[in-house]
């Protein structure tokens, strides 16, 4: 995220309203179907990109000791007043993350990973990959092709999924490309397309749940 990037991002979420989910209808829930993946929650747990803590909610609720990433200082001041508990760390991806290896349980990265050419998508991911124990879990969420609600076909398709347009980047995956993401370093449990309510419109989203493998 450039500094251009972070300004854009202060003022969308100086001007958005908090809006929270019912339990069941969150896209974590709906796709945690394992006992070891919940114990995962509520250990140590990174979420990259909270915005105003649509995810962050549902895993103080969870039990676990949640550290949230943002790169927008507007979010953290936001959600660390209405929600306070975890800790809260100004940092801008993809740049890497300023933690110890095998430092966390779980890594939780809801809509926060499809901003970036594909290179640097695959960078955060071994980012991931090293900040979580032998085993962890990694839960993530990223814009599905199709989600016209959000964007998708806008502007210039600069690279398989990935448009540029009003001068930001966002991709889009497929069952394809979430499959590549995490062909490496990773033990897939679950995959799923879902829709989601998001601040009156429907979000198309790709969700899916894995295990840190070796590399």
């Amino acid at each position: 995220m450039t500094g251009e990037d972070a300004a854009f991002w202060d003022e969308v979420f100086a001007g958005l309203e908090v809006v929270e989910v019912a339990a069941e209808e969150h896209w974590i829930g709906r796709v945690l179907v394992d006992a070891e993946a919940r114990v995962a929650l509520a250990g140590q747990v990174l979420e990259l990109g909270c915005g105003l803590g649509w995810d962050t909610r549902w895993l103080v609720q969870a039990g676990g000791q949640i550290t949230a990433v943002d790169g927008s200082a507007v979010a953290l001041e936001r959600l660390a007043a209405a929600l306070p508990g975890p800790d809260y760390v100004h940092h801008r991806l993809p740049a890497p993350l300023p933690f110890p290896d095998a430092a966390f349980d779980a890594v939780v990265a809801g809509l926060s990973l499809h901003y970036f050419p594909w290179r640097d998508t695959l960078a955060i991911m071994q980012e991931v990959h090293r900040v979580l124990r032998p085993g962890g879990l990694l839960m993530l969420a990223v814009n599905a092709s199709g989600d016209a609600e959000f964007g998708y076909g806008r502007g210039v398709e600069i690279e398989p999924g990935l448009f540029a347009f009003d001068g930001h980047l966002k991709r889009f995956f497929d069952e394809e490309a979430c499959r590549r993401l995490l062909a490496t370093g990773w033990k897939l449990l679950t995959l799923m397309p879902l829709n989601e309510p998001r601040y009156g419109r429907l979000k198309r989203l790709w969700a899916a749940a894995a295990y840190k493998s070796s590399q």
